[in-house]
This record gives C-alpha cells, structure tokens and sequence, in this order.
C-alpha cells in the first residue's frame, strides 16, 4: 500500500510518498527524482525487490547505486521479526549501499516487531517509529528558511544548502567553491557561519569546495557535523576535512569519530574537552583520521584540554600546536605563519 501527499506552496509543489509492504512507489520517484519531491517514507519493504517485466533494472538499490546524490532522503522501517526474512535481508543490503554511498537514508528498526506492526498493538517502540515517522515529515516537509545574513553575498546566499541532522534539526549553509576537495566549518557558540566566510571565500579561492553552516543553539553540535560532512559529500566533494573553532572544534572532532566513513582530516581550534553533554576525549580515542590540535597558551582551559585530546588521540597522524598569547578559535588564523601551517595540513590531506 502507498500514499503520497502533495502540497501547493508558493513557487511550486511540495510531496512525499509513504510505502506499506510493496516498493511500486519507489520506482519513479528513486528513477527520476524530483526537486518537489522532499522524501520517502518505507515502511517493511523489500528495498532490491525485481519486478520480472520490467527487468532486473528497476529497484530501489539499483537506483540507489546509480544516483546515491539525487534521491529523496529515505527514512526506512524494519520490523526485527517479520516473517518474510528476504525482506530484512533486502534492507540490510540497501543500507550498506547508502553508507558507503553516502545516500541520506535513516534505517529504524523494531527488533520485536511483525510486518503490519504499524497497526498491531500499541508497544512503547512502535509509538515511538511512528513519532520519529511524523518528526521526520515534518522536518523535510517544512518550508524552507531563507539565508538573510548580510555577511554573505546574493551570489552566496543563494548557494544555501540545506540539510537535516540524525534527529531530524533543520541545519543550512552557504556553499562556496567547486571540486572534489571540500572543506566543512563549524562557529563558535553562540555565532554564525559570518565567523568563517571571509576565510571560506579563501579555501574557495585555493580550489576548494566549502561549506560554512549555522549549528543549532543547543549543545548536540556534534549531529549538526556529522550531517555537514555527509551533506558535501553527497554534492559532489568526495574528500572532505572537518574544521572547527571553539564550541564547533569539539563538534568537529566528535561528529567525524562518529561516522563509519570518517572525513580526510580534521582541524580542532581552541576545542573545549567537555560542552554539555559533550566529551571529546572518548570521540578522539575512536577518531582515525589525521587530527591537528591547536591552542594559546594564555587561552585556559583550552590550551589544557587540547594537550589532554592530543595525549588521548588514537590517531596515527595527529598533530599539536600551543601558539603564544590568548587567541581564540578561528582568530588563530590571524597568525600567518600558523594559516600556513594548517593550510598545508588540509592539503596534505
């Protein structure tokens, strides 16, 4: 069974579809994806099902493989005890591809529910799939904010990307630059993406691909890098270094840890070892990626945290720079000498 829902808004029409059990839904909207198409919703569906007439061509893998960039984010519902175990073993394969891929696609999965469990009893799990369904459609469903900032340019506003974090933040930035080499900046608390431009427009300049983004105000920073990181990539920047100042540094080192694909490198400046409920000290012992550590050594407590995070770095190329005086997060780069430094670390990576 499927339903789609379409919405006129202004400018055009917004819709998602919403699968039960059979894939036909799929099909058009994974072959020939729309930009009014915000999502698809699945719920126990065979994700490599082949429809024999039409050839072994057409399933939702096959076009997940040929075009992991362009289709509709996928939220994807599996129930751990459905009797048709080829379709769990379906969705296992799909998600395979779309992390490898980078495809922007949620598996949840009910490891004690039936097929239909939807409208099978109501469990403590199964309401909760169904408000994760809802907070997911109405994320992508929403209109979408504009880029007003003065600091960025038309050109620049109208480059916004916007992307959603794994508990479904609404989260945009600006876009800069071409390439498979990309690089993503995080602020510091309380700021914005105006804290990086003017050095984003730089990267850019150099011939990289930059996305500077605007964190949620609260303290899961971490989700918002991880879903940048996989937001460029999936445009197109294949190798991407995570970069951040401050509270962005800490969201820089513990959302790559988190990824199963972690980006090139990663740059912390002036991280903080806690934020919230936030610790980096057990994210850098699992980050695999080269990771340079920065400070001032006027800078308390942050000078003292980045030795603690290089010391409990399980990162085979790591690297650890304390710079006189008392700067701050992205202001280390007003060093020119330091700017160097770590521009030759992003390129080196």
């Amino acid at each position: 069974m499927t339903f789609t829902r379409r919405e006129f808004i202004k400018g055009g029409v917004t819709a998602f579809t919403l699968g039960f059990s059979a894939p036909w839904h799929l099909w058009a909207t994974m072959r020939d994806p729309q930009s009014w198409l915000r999502c698809n919703v699945v719920y126990y569906e065979p994700l490599d099902f082949q429809n024999p007439a039409l050839g072994d061509e057409f399933s939702a893998l096959t076009y997940l493989r040929r075009s992991p960039g362009s289709i509709p984010p996928m939220l994807v519902l599996k129930a751990g005890r459905d009797a048709d175990a080829g379709i769990n073993e379906s969705i296992d394969r799909f998600q395979v591809a779309a992390t490898e891929l980078h495809a922007d696609v949620r598996v949840v999965t009910d490891p004690e529910a039936s097929h239909g469990f939807d409208v099978g009893p109501r469990t403590a799990r199964a309401q909760a799939i169904l408000r994760e369904t809802l907070r997911f459609l109405r994320a992508r469903l929403a209109r979408p904010r504009p880029v007003t900032k003065g600091c960025a340019t038309k050109p620049e506003r109208a480059s916004a990307l916007r992307f959603f974090a794994a508990d479904d933040t609404r989260l945009e930035g600006v876009v800069l630059g071409s390439g498979p080499r990309g690089v993503v900046l995080a602020h510091a608390s309380d700021g914005s993406f105006c804290e990086w431009l003017p050095y984003a427009r730089d990267l850019a300049a150099a011939g990289y691909r930059v996305l500077a983004y605007d964190s949620r105000s609260g303290s899961r920073l971490d989700l918002d890098m991880a879903a940048a990181i996989e937001a460029l990539r999936r445009t197109g920047s294949e190798h991407v270094v995570a970069m951040g100042s401050s509270a962005g540094a800490i969201a820089a080192l513990i959302g790559s840890s988190s990824l199963a694909s972690q980006p090139a490198a990663v740059v912390s400046l002036s991280a903080p070892e806690s934020f919230g409920p936030l610790h980096a000290l057990p994210a850098v012992a699992r980050l695999r990626a080269p990771t340079f550590f920065a400070a001032s050594e006027n800078d308390d407590p942050f000078v003292g945290d980045a030795r603690a995070m290089y010391a409990a770095s399980a990162s085979p190329d790591k690297r650890l720079e304390i710079l006189p005086g008392a700067m701050h997060g992205s202001r280390l780069l007003d060093d020119p000498g330091f700017r160097s430094r770590v521009e030759a670390f992003i390129a080196a990576h």
